[in-house]
């Protein structure tokens, strides 16, 4: 019995996007099958995707039939489905969405990745008033610390950094902070 489709990926977030230009960089006729509820749906570009680097993700989705390059994936149905299971009669998969719409495929491969679970630590989330950052091992020089440390703020309104008992390394940030201060603070205590 012939399907429609020779793979079936789960998953349309970038697990299922990298998985689905593989497959159709082989010339199969894949199907991406996922709810459009990514981790990397807010992204407005995606990364080590050939011939769509810096691409919006939407637009691979929905990118119709094979590019040029031969990348994108035969289809892409916006569906979340609700079970996968391999007929006896034929091996093939068929996949069940909530609309009731099934969809065989020769073959289903597990597209999904993670999903981002955020703990529930006061100052932990986007937009908090400080944040603090450990200044030590990988961190323990100026311009690391200082890297790391501007990445922070744009996640928090003030940066605390410790050096965990490095005098010199917080003379040393102090120094370099006083030229043109931003909102952070050094504290040099040692952290235990």
């Amino acid at each position: 019995m012939a399907t429609e489709h020779d793979i079936a990926v789960i998953g349309d977030g970038p697990a299922g996007l990298s998985a689905a230009a593989s497959i159709a960089r082989q010339a199969h006729k894949t199907v991406v099958l996922g709810s459009g509820k990514c981790r990397n749906v807010e992204s407005t570009h995606m990364y080590t995707m050939p011939a769509s680097d810096h691409h919006d993700p939407e637009e691979f989705r929905t990118r119709p039939g094979p590019n040029p390059g031969g990348t994108a994936p035969s289809a892409v149905e916006n569906i979340e489905i609700e079970s996968v299971r391999q007929r006896e009669e034929d091996d093939f998969f068929e996949d069940t969405a909530g609309r009731r719409k099934d969809v065989d495929g020769g073959e289903a491969h597990p597209g999904t990745g993670v999903g981002d679970v955020f703990p529930d630590i006061p100052g932990y989330e986007r937009g908090a008033a400080s944040a603090d950052m450990l200044a030590e091992d990988d961190t323990g020089a100026v311009a690391p610390a200082l890297h790391f440390a501007r990445q922070t703020l744009r996640m928090a309104d003030e940066v605390t950094l410790y050096t965990s008992g490095n005098e010199q390394l917080a003379s040393e940030l102090i120094d370099d902070l006083d030229a043109s201060p931003p909102p952070m603070r050094v504290d040099p205590r040692k952290i235990t």
